[in-house]
């Protein structure tokens, strides 16, 4: 099983539960490793059978950026879940 590692993507945010954190915003850094066959994954040389670093920066930098939570372990949950959304069958 291999894995792909993205550390300390670094965006800024408007979460947070107190008002000056949801009007100022702060900057977060968020770290992703993704478990995944891939052995079998980039056995063909080809991008699209396998995940794309990219690919995982944008969709982290969407939810991180374009939704609001009050707990960062509900920003946490909500990259999960579209991660999970995105390559459940990878």
């Amino acid at each position: 099983m291999g894995m792909i590692k993205l550390p300390n993507m670094r965006f800024y945010t408007y979460n947070g539960v107190f008002d000056e954190e949801k009007k100022l915003g702060q900057q977060i850094s968020v770290d992703v490793v993704i478990h995944y066959p891939i052995e079998t994954a980039v056995r063909d040389d080809d991008l699209n059978t396998t995940i794309s670093y990219v690919d995982i920066y944008e969709l982290v930098k969407d939810v991180t950026t374009q939704q609001s939570f009050n707990l960062m372990e509900s920003l946490a949950n909500a990259i999960l879940m579209a991660l999970l959304k995105q390559w459940h069958t990878c």
